[in-house]
């Protein structure tokens, strides 16, 4: 009876976590404000990034940035998407080499999906600059970046947003990584550089007034 039981309950207990799984992959694909960036590498080694979303996501920015009527079949939708794709996403590593995008893919669906090839990634990584505007028309889009890759930021997963201008930057420091952002001067530095202002300012001032008392009136 007891192994019944536990049976009846781990069917149960799987049943509910594909349950769970299944509506979460249904709420991303309705929501058309959010998406995902993730990295990964394929079994055979290649680096692939995958953009996700709603297909009504990918419609909203391609009718937003195009004329009306600009595709009539999906295959004018797709060279669509990509054009956007080529336009509003970049990546660039330890500030100057830029990587490419090789042979990317729109999987059309209830989420739809933008796969491409990564080129270009040195051996050595330092700065991590990603620009994602791909859904920026959104209203209050968020776009989850996520990085499955060695050597890449595990932890430091980002939302891009308008309030980021859908920018990620940050820096490998020391073992680990940081967002630009989050390294601001320490207080000390910020009130020696605004009071090394407000004296020059001062001296500045000081000097005008000098030297229009210095001058001879005029007649």
């Amino acid at each position: 009876m007891n192994l019944l039981i536990n049976n009846a309950y781990n069917s149960m207990k799987y049943c509910i976590i594909v349950m769970v799984m299944f509506m979460g992959e249904i709420a991303m694909a309705h929501q058309s404000n959010l998406s995902t960036t993730i990295f990964s590498r394929t079994e055979s080694g290649e680096v692939i990034m995958q953009i996700s979303s709603s297909l009504t996501a990918f419609q909203g920015e391609i009718n937003y940035n195009n004329p009306k009527n600009a595709y009539k079949s999906v295959e004018e939708f797709r060279d669509l998407v990509l054009k956007h794709f080529f336009n509003t996403v970049s990546m660039v590593l330890n500030e100057t080499e830029t990587l490419s995008f090789i042979n990317p893919t729109v999987l059309l669906g209830h989420e739809t999906k933008i796969v491409a090839e990564v080129m270009g990634i040195p051996s050595d990584l330092k700065t991590l600059h990603l620009k994602n505007e791909f859904f920026k028309d959104m209203d209050n889009n968020q776009s989850v970046v996520i990085f499955s890759l060695e050597r890449f930021p595990v932890k430091n997963n980002c939302v891009l947003n308008n309030d980021n201008k859908q920018e990620l930057n940050i820096l490998f420091q020391g073992d680990h990584w940081e967002n630009f952002d989050d390294m601001a001067l320490p207080f000390y530095l910020k009130f020696l550089i605004l009071l090394t202002i407000l004296l020059v300012m001062g001296l500045v001032f000081y000097l005008i007034r000098k030297k229009r008392k210095e001058s001879p009136s005029a007649v």
